[in-house]
């Protein structure tokens, strides 16, 4: 989640590009191959990234609409079923 930034700080992920504006929630499978940018700024950037292990639980946390457009992620074995 972007806190400060820029326009030129781009997230490449998967070979498309995108730009996180601060107060954004993005979700990025960073397995993936990736890279980022921030070119011909003195603006600081400030991005906050937390690293989770993606689980039936962090998915409800989503809206719906983005939540059809996954496959269903996979129950953990440290996750007792429901």
């Amino acid at each position: 989640m972007p806190l400060t930034t820029n326009p030129d700080a781009v997230l490449y992920l998967d070979g498309t590009e995108h730009t996180c504006q601060p107060g954004e929630f993005w979700y990025g499978d960073f397995s993936r191959e990736h890279a980022v940018r921030s070119l011909g700024t003195t603006t600081t950037r400030v991005h906050t990234v937390i690293d989770v292990l993606f689980t039936i639980e962090l998915a409800v946390l989503f809206p719906p609409d983005w939540q059809d457009s996954w496959p269903t992620p996979t129950r953990s074995s440290t996750t007792p079923p429901r």
